[in-house]
């Protein structure tokens, strides 16, 4: 689409109208999502520059069950049971031409061609909006379209991010044509916490906020519909370890009852459950050793193994009807999901996904952290808890 508003009481000859409507088209033909991303708007602006028929309006996704099918296709859709009850959110479908989205556009969901946009709008107004193109991939000119957009709209530019997540880290030093692990705690001044091997994955035990648990529309919610269909996974792997352990105990009692059985096997052999060592993982180095002599005309090829030895990151098998949702976070800081590109004025940040980009507005972005913070840190005291009455009497 394209915004006409910096172009009012602009008189043009007549003789260059022609050339203008073919331009506009040609500009609304490759652009079609570009003026839409506007982090901080209004639903109301939003809406009527996005439904408008100028350019092509959009089609709403407004049917309980499309906004669950939408809801659903995103890969942050756990971070939806955790915001407030403030926050709503609408899905939109933008044909990739200037000709308005209709319903039949979008019935054969396998063959879609245009844009599908999520917005998520705290107290009507935006804080985090997902552009995902359909049928052909994203172009480079598309998605700078889009960034600019976004940019222009705070008068700022992007910056790239240099964060890089740590999965796994050895220090060690050479000495003497040797090698050894670094001192984790040269000082002796770190906790027992601070150098035990702790998975750099930490995750969150989703819970519904209480504002939108106890909301008197909360079974006409998104949130309710995506409970609903965990609840049902829930209840469905419970059958089949229920049942997995009939079948044992009926297989079991089945031998101890048989006299044949008895008879040829004797006493059933005990169930063994053996455990081992952590892994070990193999690094190869091509290094001069210190003091190796002046000729400097040979090196060393040392194979050696690390430890692999990580504690925690993993989530507790759900034995019950109840629903157990995790989701991990982000080891970059202050932010919900990650971000690849910030506003050098701090207030927008993006994230690049498969044919797609999400703006999310900074200060959303870091409170939503903030929650989920919290929410880690509780739980994290609950296991304290719980580790005393395990290992209590040890």
């Amino acid at each position: 689409m394209v915004d006409f508003s910096n172009g009012a009481g602009m008189i043009l000859p007549m003789k260059n109208i022609p050339a203008l409507f073919a331009a506009l088209s040609i500009a609304a033909l490759f652009t079609p999502a570009a003026s839409h991303a506007k982090i901080g708007e209004t639903r109301s602006d939003i809406e009527g520059r996005l439904l408008s028929k100028s350019g092509g309006a959009a089609y709403v996704y407004d049917s309980r069950e499309d906004r669950y099918r939408e809801a659903m296709e995103l890969p942050y859709v756990n971070l939806f049971l955790t915001m407030p009850r403030s926050v709503f959110h609408k899905f939109y479908y933008k044909r990739a031409d200037a000709s308005s989205a209709t319903n039949s556009d979008t019935i054969q969901q396998h063959d879609l061609f245009g844009w599908e946009i999520h917005i998520g709008y705290d107290d009507d107004v935006s804080a985090m909006e997902l552009y995902r193109r359909h049928g052909d991939p994203i172009t480079t000119e598309e998605l700078e379209a889009l960034m600019e957009s976004v940019a222009k709209s705070k008068n700022s530019r992007w910056k790239k991010t240099t964060y890089v997540p740590v999965a796994r880290r050895w220090d060690i030093e050479f000495k003497d044509g040797g090698m050894k692990l670094a001192d984790a705690d040269p000082d002796g001044k770190k906790t027992l916490r601070e150098i035990l091997p702790e998975n750099t994955n930490r995750f969150v035990y989703i819970e519904l906020p209480e504002d939108v648990a106890g909301s008197t529309n909360y079974s006409q919610s998104l949130q309710f519909q995506i409970m609903e269909a965990y609840q049902r996974v829930a209840y469905e792997r419970y059958r089949k370890l229920v049942e997995k352990q009939s079948m044992a105990s009926a297989a079991k009692t089945a031998r101890a009852n048989s006299k044949n059985a008895r008879r040829t096997s004797g006493a059933l052999p005990p169930k063994i459950n053996k455990f081992g060592d952590y892994n070990m993982r193999d690094f190869e180095s091509l290094f001069q050793p210190a003091g190796a002599g002046s000729a400097n005309d040979s090196a060393s090829i040392v194979k050696y193994k690390m430890k692999d030895v990580v504690v925690g990151g993993g989530a507790k098998q759900n034995r019950t009807k109840n629903v157990q949702i995790t989701y991990t976070l982000p080891q970059q800081p202050d932010t919900m999901l990650g971000y690849d590109y910030e506003l050098a004025d701090g207030s927008v940040r993006a994230k690049l996904y498969y044919n797609a980009i999400l703006f999310v507005d900074s200060a959303f972005d870091k409170a939503m952290r903030a929650n989920l913070e919290k929410s880690y840190k509780q739980q994290s005291e609950e296991r304290a808890e719980e580790a005393k009455a395990s290992v209590g009497k040890f």
